[in-house]
């Protein structure tokens, strides 16, 4: 049975060292991995995104090539089903380690903040440029322009501002006025109008 498994190997390697010689025409040994697919097909074989993704990561080198001995005993332990056990123990290996790449920068791309927003530092939620303060805890805005302290707040009626006015003797610089009499120290007067009403102590 070893002779005959090593047999097949051997068949496979050459199917695969043809293959790969018809598609790396400068016969430098390598090829680009985007002839991946390409290489695999002429193969006779089902090029399958999912499947293969892995394999090619695993297969790249970094400068973006696949070598032709790497590729040659890879199709031949694949194809004969000799690699599985090798798959199951690397596990997901480097393709995990580009896919976790992949997912933070695209993480990172949609969390970046977009031009003018700001991040509350308190809950750490991202407002527009103009907010005066964060939407979720409503912290104030530390960009936004301070508020004039000399402002008027607004009614809380509107149109009904609140007022309040003296009337009273026309004689009087304020309006009103206070007057003592001689002959009571517990009385006073207090004139408003042309009238004067009295109130004892």
């Amino acid at each position: 049975d070893n002779d005959r498994d090593e047999d097949d190997l051997e068949e496979e390697r050459e199917n695969a060292r043809v293959a790969f010689d018809s598609i790396d025409a400068a016969k430098a040994g390598v090829i680009e991995k985007t002839d991946f697919q390409q290489l695999i097909e002429s193969l006779g074989t089902t090029y399958c995104d999912e499947e293969h993704r892995r394999t090619i990561a695993r297969l790249t080198t970094d400068a973006g090539k696949i070598e032709r001995a790497d590729f040659v005993e890879w199709y031949a332990q694949w194809v004969t089903g000799a690699d599985e056990e090798t798959d199951e123990d690397e596990g997901d290996g480097r393709d995990d380690e580009v896919d976790e790449n992949a997912l933070a920068a695209n993480w990172q791309r949609l969390s970046a903040p977009k031009q003018g927003e700001w991040k509350c530092e308190v809950c750490s939620v991202r407002n527009e440029a103009g907010a005066d303060k964060c939407a979720a805890c409503e912290t104030p805005n530390p960009a936004a322009a301070p508020k004039s302290s000399d402002q008027t707040p607004a009614p809380a009626v509107p149109g009904a501002a609140p007022s309040f006015s003296f009337s009273g003797a026309a004689d009087s610089p304020l309006g009103f006025a206070f007057n003592s009499t001689s002959t009571s120290s517990r009385a006073f007067n207090f004139l408003a109008g042309s009238g004067a009403q009295n109130a004892s102590l």
